[in-house]
């Protein structure tokens, strides 16, 4: 039997477990959308090349976009019995993650067993809004005849993608893995840049704050997360959940290093603005120039439709002296979206990444093996 000779009937069809990293500048999210540019829409179309079957360039309108998924562990009891599906991906219902979040639909959930067909639908973790990065992104394929092993699914697959989106990592899983249903946790970045100039290497990752901050407050609003909390207040309107109950095990904002981007303004070029070069003349001008800069990694078990963001602009409000930190308390019990802060712009945003159990993947990580 040559590599391209059908499998048998009987055979599951190979599944794989995609890391995804993308600049999500020019695309218009995650999702399938007509006549958009989307980071799915560009993924179907290499593995429907990959496996010789036409690119599907867009999906039927009807569905919103959405920025964070629901996840295996945030289920009604009722839903308790797909915590573990064991038989083919369509046995998933369908109709929780539909009523949950409005952001998977019949069209998405492929049966591995029937459906060849369509098995190049590329199912994703969450989706990202317009202008949203990644760093962890998931995905699922099934490669109906495919023989060879995960580093060569990257490889092809990475052929036929553009330069902003690039598949690091490859895992070949059970058939009936989903990266929505058994997803148990997800990490998430947000970038800030607090004064300074406008730097145009950043401009398109990070949201610069133009009014100064108070980093300890920043720091103090961001403890009141962690735990187990109802964040409905948090989140966007017109996404329904069957509960808006997650638990925050991360909540914490870092300091970077002040450096421009691409160190343009660092070495010669700051030593002939001060006439010598100097380090401490260096990092002093690093500063004026790009800022302060720092970051916000928050995890947790499930996210809600664009919680992060929400979160970041409740934080910075605290942070500016607009309100004390105590009162993200009451924002939490009001339960009320109206109550808590803006939401962020979306270009600080990045889905770092998706964590699993170890039970769903066949083969180890490739980011780990030696070469």
């Amino acid at each position: 039997m040559d590599s391209l000779s059908p499998l048998p009937d009987e055979t599951p069809l190979p599944t794989f477990h995609l890391t995804v990293v993308y600049d999500g500048t020019r695309y218009s999210g995650w999702q399938v959308q007509p006549g958009r540019l989307t980071v799915q829409a560009e993924l179907e179309r290499a593995v429907a090349t990959l496996i010789g079957k036409p690119g599907k360039k867009a999906k039927p309108a009807g569905t919103p976009n959405r920025d964070e998924q629901p996840l295996r562990s945030e289920r009604t009891t009722s839903d308790s019995s797909n915590d573990s599906p064991s038989g083919d991906v369509a046995k998933i219902d369908v109709a929780h993650f539909k009523n949950a979040s409005g952001d998977t639909g019949p069209d998405e959930i492929t049966s591995n067993a029937t459906d060849g067909a369509r098995s190049f639908r590329v199912l994703g973790s969450g989706r990202t809004d317009a202008g949203v990065h990644a760093w962890g992104q998931v995905a699922r394929c099934v490669l109906p005849n495919w023989r060879a092993d995960a580093t060569a699914v990257m490889r092809g697959i990475n052929s036929r993608l553009p330069d902003d989106i690039t598949v690091v990592d490859v895992r070949e899983t059970v058939p009936s893995f989903h990266p929505i249903a058994d997803a148990i946790g997800k990490r998430y970045r947000y970038q800030i840049q607090i004064g300074g100039h406008r730097d145009p290497f950043a401009v398109r990752t990070r949201y610069r704050v133009p009014w100064p901050i108070d980093v300890d407050l920043l720091s103090a609003a961001a403890e009141k997360f962690i735990g187990c909390h109802d964040f409905a207040a948090f989140q966007a309107a017109g996404a329904v959940r069957a509960s808006t109950v997650r638990t925050i095990t991360h909540s914490v904002w870092t300091r970077e290093a002040a450096e421009p981007s691409g160190g343009a303004f660092s070495g010669d070029v700051t030593g002939n603005l001060a006439g010598k070069s100097t380090g401490q003349f260096a990092e002093r001008f690093a500063e004026e120039f790009a800022g302060q800069r720092w970051f916000y990694e928050v995890e947790g078990n499930g996210f809600l439709y664009n919680m992060v963001r929400n979160l970041v602009g409740t934080m910075l409000d605290v942070a500016r002296g607009y309100r004390p930190v105590e009162w993200i308390d009451e924002v939490l019990e009001s339960k009320n979206r109206q109550m808590a802060g803006a939401t962020a712009p979306p270009q600080g945003l990045f889905l770092c990444r998706v964590n699993y159990p170890s039970e769903v993947f066949l083969t180890p990580s490739l980011m780990f093996m030696e070469t």
